[in-house]
């Protein structure tokens, strides 16, 4: 019990949002974790999320990815820096061939 609390006193709650670059539209259901942890969360259909990371996680990564967008990867030293945790992604366009 006691190493549950002293866990829970060192994370830090982040709540931010989602949005399209060039739109500022918000983008639902990206997923956003710690690379090789079992730490991280999915936007809602608002494109908002919540997030709680532990200090001993300050020089992982946090990955941000979504279909039809380029991922995001920040420090979470960095991450924890910023004074608004809005994400912004940037679209990905694939060409394709066209079928006959």
């Amino acid at each position: 019990m006691l190493m549950f609390l002293n866990s829970a006193v060192y994370a830090q709650n982040f709540m931010g949002t989602v949005l399209n670059k060039n739109t500022k539209s918000p983008i639902e259901y990206v997923n956003i974790g710690i690379i090789g942890k079992n730490i991280g969360t999915v936007s809602d259909a608002q494109g908002k999320f919540q997030l709680q990371i532990g200090e001993e996680y300050s020089n992982d990564t946090l990955k941000v990815s979504c279909v039809g967008y380029f991922p995001y990867s920040i420090q979470v030293a960095e991450f924890q820096k910023l004074r608004k945790y809005d994400i912004f992604l940037e679209e990905r366009v694939y060409d394709l061939q066209e079928v006959n």
